[in-house]
């Protein structure tokens, strides 16, 4: 009940702010421009709006009982919500049945409901995307004039990683960007929070999600290691996910007793988790888990023709942002033969920056293609059927950050093909030929990258098992 209510109410809610938003718009235009054609439509208009509303109060109602939600922003966008529902089902009365004599009435109340609903969308916001979501994504001079700092700048304080503390400053900071949001003071999904260490500990409606010392038999680290299209996994496909180093230091930390309060160099580390904790210690204004950088615009836009022809491929094709001239591809839905299907893609190639080719046949022949993608931040190879062959074409591949090799044929000979690739950040290798024994050298080569080799055992659940049925006697 409380996920049908979860998908019901944003509907709820988005039907009330457009229709207002559509009445509101019109009254105002038409105070001006004194239409009465148009101002005919608005008492329909803030009537919808009305009913919309009253309905969305009441699926916010039944979805704040279910217990995922309770604290000081759950009551104020209950309220506000209230008041936006009375607030509308007033315009539409002072617009349909009391005109005449409620000049004054219509003059300002449109404002106050403007407001209300403007305050109550913020509120339900901060609900499902975190308190500062506004703030996060608000220009640098906004951020410093509300004095928010965003995750990567408190990151960015830690100058000696060893010495800082291995829940403070680095499983909390990772829990709270990517956990808090559904698990936090505001909103509870499962009776679970994550907000500070007695609520971890204390878990959830389903029962604890720490076991100290035990990563893989942990609530908190099987359900981050799910396939992204289990319904448990977590965080919600929607939802930012966390990278190879953050899953590699939760998993560290939990297996390594889940301490709340020993520093860093008090807890046993791998090779691996040392890489990890190098890349947590900022250089200049890098980000720490995941650096980035500003990613320049094409020379050319794509044409609108174009674009429409690959789409008709079945390749989705989209923006990084709106506006962008840079292109994201995915062959996720495509039905044609990769190896052709690349080909024709080279069209796209100065405003393409990632590219994902995960789990079609594509093979070394068609691979070829990829030479000439040189713009490509990010490439996912998963489960192909390329071998060290189709590893060369990535050599001109100079702005790469992100390649994902896993579950294919390759192995150091192809590895070595590629060349040194001191860009990459993020490389993903399990299931390939490259042994421990090899480990060294992908470092060496690849000497920015936080390499993944797998080595994480996804726990056996009950849903991963089947009940097999005897057949009739014929």
């Amino acid at each position: 009940m409380s996920a049908f209510l979860g998908s019901l109410h944003p509907l709820l809610v988005h039907l009330p702010i457009g229709i207002l938003v559509m009445g509101l718009f019109l009254d105002t235009w038409t105070r001006f421009r004194n239409n009465a054609k148009s101002r005919s439509a608005i008492p329909m208009l803030y009537g919808a709006g009305a009913w919309t509303a009253i309905l969305s109060c009441i699926s916010g109602y039944l979805l704040a009982g279910a217990g995922d939600y309770e604290g000081d922003t759950v009551e104020n966008h209950r309220w506000f919500g209230i008041g936006t529902a009375i607030l509308s089902t007033l315009l539409w009365i002072s617009y349909s049945w009391a005109q005449g004599s409620n000049d004054l009435l219509r003059k300002y109340l449109p404002w106050l409901t403007a407001g209300v609903l403007t305050w109550t969308g913020h509120l339900g916001g901060s609900l499902t995307h975190g308190a500062d979501y506004l703030l996060k994504s608000a220009p640098t001079l906004m951020q410093q004039w509300m004095k928010f700092e965003a995750e990567d700048i408190r990151k960015n304080r830690i100058t000696d990683v060893q010495q800082a503390f291995a829940y403070n400053d680095l499983a909390s900071v990772i829990i709270r960007e990517k956990c808090v949001g559904c698990h936090g003071p505001d909103k509870q999904k499962g009776g679970l929070r994550l907000d500070n260490p007695d609520w971890i500990l204390k878990g959830g409606k389903n029962g604890k999600v720490l076991e100290a010392g035990n990563a893989d038999q942990s609530e908190l680290i099987k359900r981050l290691l799910l396939p992204m299209n289990d319904d448990d996994h977590m965080p919600p496909p929607e939802k930012p996910q966390l990278s190879a180093a953050e899953l590699g230091m939760l998993h560290w930390w939990v297996r390594e007793g889940a301490s709340f309060e020993k520093k860093i160099v008090e807890i046993p580390q791998t090779d691996t988790i040392r890489t990890f904790l190098k890349r947590f210690v900022a250089v200049g204004q890098e980000s720490i888990v995941a650096k980035t950088e500003p990613i320049d615009e094409p020379q050319r836009k794509a044409s609108a023709d174009t674009l429409a022809a690959i789409q008709k491929l079945g390749i989705q094709v989209l923006p990084i942002s709106a506006g962008s001239g840079n292109l994201t591809a995915s062959f996720l839905n495509a039905t044609g033969n990769p190896d052709s299907l690349l080909a024709l893609l080279t069209v796209l190639s100065p405003q393409l920056i990632s590219l994902d080719l995960a789990e079609k046949p594509l093979t070394d022949k068609g691979a070829q293609k990829l030479s000439a993608f040189t713009r490509l931040y990010k490439l996912n190879l998963r489960s192909t059927n390329i071998t060290n062959e189709a590893l060369a074409a990535l050599q001109p591949m100079r702005k790469l950050r992100y390649l994902n090799l896993t579950n294919t044929r390759v192995d150091m000979q192809g590895i070595g093909k590629m060349g040194k690739m001191p860009q990459v950040e993020d490389l993903y290798l399990a299931g390939t030929g490259i042994r421990a024994e090899n480990w060294q050298a992908v470092r060496e080569q690849f000497p920015e990258a936080i390499p993944d080799s797998g080595g994480y055992r996804l726990p056996l659940l009950i849903q991963d098992t089947q009940k097999v049925k005897a057949g009739k006697k014929r």
